[in-house]
């Protein structure tokens, strides 16, 4: 039972996403990225805090809600994907 909870979720939010990104996936096949720098901090030195470096820009567009511990980019694409078919 719980399997087919965990496979209609995946099957849910590979849906989701191809629907979300397929222009994003369009662009990235003509002009493709190795490394999303908009998601980087460069007010930090690497040498200093690496994890900052590379990840700053996104934590600070990503805030931890009020009521959790933990903001991860599964979180974010769950609540994206019930506020989209709620619509």
């Amino acid at each position: 039972m719980k399997n087919r909870h965990l496979l209609a979720l995946a099957l849910v939010l590979l849906i989701f996403s191809v629907h979300a990104n397929q222009k994003i996936a369009t662009q990235q096949i003509a002009n493709p990225k190795a490394i999303d720098t908009a998601n980087m901090d460069f007010s930090v030195k690497p040498g200093d805090d690496f994890y900052l470096y590379a990840n700053g820009n996104w934590l600070k567009n990503n805030p931890i809600p009020n009521g959790y511990s933990t903001w991860k980019v599964l979180r974010c694409c769950g609540r994206r994907m019930r506020k989209y078919f709620a619509a």
